[in-house]
């Protein structure tokens, strides 16, 4: 359960190209609010690198191992497109809230099964882009629904 009075701690699960030129140059943003406590790549040369660069404490190159050993509440989804379902769906059975690059999964079913298993564990799922979640536009939403 994420604990308002400390930065949430978050895992990395991809260390490819969105991570470096998307999301570790901007995570800064979130200092006392966030912190990467573990990143895990494909290579352990990417991930050690990213690691370095971004002081990020614990490294895996195998996901199933981050899930079992981190203590991170959240875990931000960075694979490839094609790995979205089976990395997600392992995340979400972790019982870690996760936030998603797009697209959430390969088929609708795919995408209904994520949903369900996060109903389940009662965790937050996000898929990217979360402009949706702005308050601005979640506004905007009800007004257009009460007509």
């Amino acid at each position: 359960m994420i604990n308002p009075q400390s930065p949430t701690k978050l895992a990395l699960l991809g260390c490819g190209d969105v991570a470096i030129r998307d999301y570790l140059p901007e995570f800064h943003r979130l200092a006392g609010r966030a912190e990467i406590v573990a990143a895990c790549g494909r290579t352990s040369e990417r991930v050690r690198t990213v690691a370095a660069q971004y002081q990020i404490p614990n490294i895996y190159t195998d996901y199933h191992q981050m899930l079992a050993e981190t203590d991170a509440e959240a875990v931000i989804n960075l694979t490839p497109i094609q790995l979205h379902f089976a990395t997600s769906m392992a995340v979400l059975a972790s019982g870690r809230h996760l936030y998603t690059e797009k697209p959430v999964a390969g088929s609708v079913q795919q995408a209904q099964q994520i949903r369900a298993l996060a109903q389940e564990k009662s965790v937050k799922l996000v898929c990217a882009p979360c402009v949706l979640l702005f308050p601005q536009v979640r506004y905007a939403k009800l007004l257009i629904e009460r007509g």
